[in-house]
């Protein structure tokens, strides 16, 4: 799955650390950016706490990990312990969070187990487009 822990980092009680996995395409800005259609996805599946946590991992790059834990969690997006709790839970039970042998979680933006042949092409489709788009900004900056 992913890639192990480059350095030990200091953890506290109840904190975990959650390893991102994003399918990101060819896009190239510095800015948070989410899929629309597995960002759709995710909004029709998960309840609303589990939404909010799903897009605060998904503003992280592409093979960085944080570390969460309920506290800090709570701080940012006033949620309390039982409800960041039952969001993780929900994460897990659709596949969009899987908990690693080492009691670490992998976190994906799409549900891990329902990568279908439509969303493959339609990955395909949204990359050439974006290559498109890039190379015509390209151009016109030439100009």
């Amino acid at each position: 799955m992913a890639k192990k822990k480059k350095k030990q980092e200091i953890r506290y009680a109840g904190q975990s650390a959650v390893y991102i996995h994003k399918y990101i395409g060819h896009a190239r800005d510095q800015y948070f950016t989410m899929d629309k259609f597995r960002c759709n996805k995710a909004m029709n599946v998960l309840n609303g706490n589990a939404f909010k946590l799903y897009v605060y991992l998904c503003q992280n790059s592409d093979n960085a990990y944080v570390l969460l834990s309920s506290k800090k969690f709570g701080e940012k997006l006033g949620m309390p312990k039982k409800s960041f709790i039952d969001a993780k839970k929900e994460l897990i039970k659709r596949r969009y969070l899987l908990e690693r042998e080492d009691g670490d979680y992998d976190f994906y933006n799409y549900q891990y187990h329902v990568v279908t042949e439509q969303e493959r092409i339609i990955n395909e489709l949204i990359a050439k487009e974006q290559e498109k788009e890039l190379a015509a900004e390209s151009e016109s900056k030439n100009f």
